[in-house]
């Protein structure tokens, strides 16, 4: 099954129903959802743009240090989305919402 950020409802938002353990935490599954949809190809770009800068740096040092930089704070983003998400599906399956 394909992912949908958006639910079967076509909004981000949906219907929200009047119950309040659905409300809220319907719309904050569903925001999750759609950032992470949005995160994790714009984290990939950035890696491999950097990529990039890194094997066209031509020896110059400077832009060899930017690029190498520029590759751990991406690496390191990924890792923080990768683990965050983890932590929210965790908080997720105990407490049951």
């Amino acid at each position: 099954m394909a992912f949908n950020p958006f639910s079967d409802t076509g909004s981000i938002l949906g219907t929200l129903n009047a119950d309040p353990n659905s409300g809220i935490s319907q719309l904050a599954n569903r925001l999750l959802n759609f950032l992470l949809f949005l995160v994790y190809p714009v984290a990939f770009a950035g890696l491999v743009y950097t990529a990039y800068l890194l094997i066209t740096s031509a020896g110059n040092p400077d832009a060899w240090a930017k690029a190498k930089k520029n590759i751990a704070y991406m690496v390191i983003g990924i890792f923080i989305i990768v683990f965050a998400s983890i932590f929210v599906s965790l908080f997720r399956r105990l407490f049951g919402t």
